[in-house]
C-alpha cells in the first residue's frame, strides 16, 4: 500500500496539474505539488477543511461550489483566473470508488494562460482590422521587407484585387507593378532606418483594371510598441 501510494502520488505530480482531493466533508485528503499555487498548502494541511486555507482565485467562491457539486453531484466547469492573473481551467467532479459510492471530489486547474493570451490577442486583432476597414483610403501594413502583412478593403475595392494577389506578396510586385519605384523604396528604407515620415510620394502609372490613375502615398513606421 505504501509503494501504491507513493507511485500515485509520483504520477499525479508528474502529470503538472494542480489536483486536490477532498473528502465529502471538504477536507484535504491528497494533493499534488503544483496545488499549491491555488491553495496555501502544506503538508500538515491534509485534514482541514478547504474552507480554512487561503485560495490563491480571484472573483470565486470556491467552498460554495464544491458544496454545490457535492449536493448535485454534477461536476463544476470553468475558468479561473489566479491572484497572480495566470489563467486555468477548473474542474469539480464527485470522486468515485470502486464501488460507485461518492467519497468525496476532486478538484483539477489545467494551466490555459497561452491559450488565454491566444484569444486576447485574437479579440485585440479583430477590434482593429474592424477599425482598419473603415479607413475610407487604401491602407497597407508592410513588414521589413516590403511584403504586404495586411491590407484594408478599400485597398482590394480601389486597386480591383483579391486577397490572394497581395497578402504576402512585395510591395513592387502587386498592382501591375505601380508601387516599384526606386525613389519610393529609397524613402520606404529611410523612414525603416530613421523613423523618418513619408508624405505625398506622388504614384503614377496606367492600371490595367482601372486606367491612369495619380496618388498620392503616405507612411511612417510602425513599432512595435
Amino acid at each position: 500500500l505504501s509503494q501504491a501510494n507513493d507511485d500515485l502520488q509520483n504520477l499525479l505530480n508528474s502529470t503538472d496539474i494542480a489536483t486536490i482531493f477532498l473528502g465529502d466533508d471538504l477536507t484535504i485528503k491528497r494533493y499534488t505539488e503544483s496545488a499549491t499555487r491555488i491553495l496555501s498548502l502544506r503538508s500538515t494541511d491534509v485534514g482541514r477543511p478547504i474552507g480554512d486555507l487561503r485560495i490563491h482565485l480571484k472573483d470565486i467562491d470556491l467552498v460554495a461550489d464544491c458544496r454545490a457539486v457535492i449536493h448535485t453531484l454534477v461536476q463544476k466547469r470553468m475558468r479561473v483566473e489566479t491572484e497572480d492573473g495566470a489563467w486555468c481551467l477548473m474542474r469539480i467532479l464527485p470522486y468515485r470508488t470502486a464501488e460507485n459510492a461518492i467519497d468525496g471530489l476532486v478538484l483539477t486547474f489545467v494551466d490555459i494562460q497561452d491559450l488565454k493570451v491566444a484569444e486576447e490577442l485574437g479579440a485585440m486583432r479583430a477590434y482593429f482590422e474592424a477599425i482598419f476597414n473603415t479607413v475610407r483610403e487604401p491602407l497597407l501594413v508592410l513588414d521589413s521587407h516590403f511584403v504586404i502583412n495586411s491590407a484594408n478593403r478599400y485597398f482590394f475595392d480601389t486597386f480591383r484585387l483579391r486577397r490572394k494577389d497581395a497578402l504576402g506578396k512585395s510591395l513592387a510586385a502587386v498592382a501591375g507593378g505601380a508601387f516599384d519605384v526606386p525613389t519610393l523604396f529609397e524613402s520606404l528604407e529611410e523612414i525603416l532606418a530613421n523613423n523618418a515620415t513619408l508624405e505625398d510620394f506622388v504614384v503614377e502609372h496606367e492600371f490595367a483594371t482601372i486606367g491612369a490613375k495619380r496618388f498620392l502615398l503616405n507612411a511612417r513606421r510602425l513599432d512595435d510598441t
